[in-house]
């Protein structure tokens, strides 16, 4: 299987829901990524345009469903 490379980018309302609640969001991906038939390796924020990329592994198809699963999460 491929690697993928997402990026992802908050908007405020979502920093300001994670600042005050913070949790681990890849727990809360893991189930979208393994539903879409993909494996969920790690999660990283970044500096720059994009807060962070999610690194997954799976087919075209289960990149393409995590990619829209980790949007709407």
């Amino acid at each position: 299987m491929a690697l993928f490379l997402t990026h992802f980018s908050y908007t405020p309302e979502s920093w300001m829901g994670l600042m005050s609640h913070p949790r681990d969001r890849r727990e809360e991906l893991r189930p979208f990524i393994e539903a879409a038939g993909g494996r969920l390796i790690d999660m990283y924020f970044t500096f720059g345009k994009e807060d962070g990329v999610l690194l997954t592994e799976g087919d075209n198809v289960s990149a393409a469903a995590i990619s829209i699963a980790a949007t709407a999460a």
